[in-house]
């Protein structure tokens, strides 16, 4: 049943494995753009850099560009912010509310409250408390420090700004 070394059928097996393999990567490829599209460039958007602290208002900067530049409409100035700290707090507020979800879940499946040790000495050191209670309590001051950090962030642009022009043509000039 096996076939003779030397026989014309095992250049079958040479053909298969060039065909699978250029079907494969064809297959990739096709799928691999259909997954992840080419990004699309927005050819009317120009960023500036270096805007003073003091110029730093989308109306004004609006303003002083269509007047600057003759027969230029601009239809939208975006400013940067340093969001950083922003997104530090959220972080924790997310791990503060999955820890609450346990915390409740705990209490419901067994019937007892978990506790908690906040100090750094454990319960040695001030005792534990009741976890619900605490990262309820952890969960409000930590929305209040995301609602302050909001605020200062909004009052503190970056000094880079996104111009949005109404055409590619007026973002050239």
């Amino acid at each position: 049943n096996a076939i003779e070394a030397k026989s014309n059928l095992l250049w079958i097996h040479v053909v298969f494995s060039f065909v699978y393999v250029v079907l494969s990567v064809v297959m990739i490829k096709h799928f691999s753009i259909q997954t992840f599209p080419p990004p699309v460039h927005d050819e009317r958007t120009v960023m500036i850099e270096n805007i003073p602290e003091e110029k730093r208002n989308a109306k004004q900067l609006k303003r002083y560009i269509e007047r600057r530049c003759n027969a230029v409409q601009v239809t939208r100035v975006t400013l940067s912010y340093n969001v950083a700290h922003l997104n530090q707090l959220n972080q924790k507020l997310y791990c503060i509310g999955e820890a609450l979800n346990y915390c409740e879940h705990y209490q419901k499946e067994y019937g007892k409250p978990l506790t908690v040790s906040p100090c750094w000495g454990g319960q040695f050191c001030c005792g534990t408390l009741d976890a619900i209670t605490y990262y309820r309590e952890e969960e409000r001051k930590c929305r209040q420090l995301i609602k302050q950090e909001v605020l200062r962030v909004l009052n503190s642009p970056q000094n880079v700004v996104f111009v949005q022009f109404k055409t590619e043509r007026m973002a050239q000039r």
